[in-house]
């Protein structure tokens, strides 16, 4: 599962976002972070299941190699039927400022 999932009500517009994120200091492989982030969003939309949410899938990293970069930027996280591209963000990155 995810290292993290978070929600947060953005007060100007009442929207609620759903964050999956999963953080990595490196040498992660880039499949098991996609299966992680996924049973984040699997969790989510369980816990949020009738609800209206924002989702947002997050990999907050250290250091990640090209190749990495390249296969995550490609991925998919499925969430209530949809795909979602994986936001890259790294450490030390204010997660509510992340693209959404």
């Amino acid at each position: 599962m995810s290292d993290l999932s978070f929600f947060w009500v953005v007060s100007e517009s009442a929207e609620v976002r759903a964050y999956a994120i999963e953080l990595k200091g490196g040498g992660a492989k880039s499949g098991t972070i996609v299966e992680q982030l996924q049973k984040g969003a699997d969790l989510i939309h369980k816990l949020m299941e009738n609800k209206p949410v924002v989702f947002v899938p997050v990999l907050v990293h250290a250091s990640l190699t090209t190749l990495q970069i390249r296969d995550l930027k490609r991925a998919r996280i499925s969430f209530r039927g949809r795909p979602y591209m994986i936001s890259l963000a790294r450490c030390g990155t204010n997660v509510g400022k992340v693209p959404v």
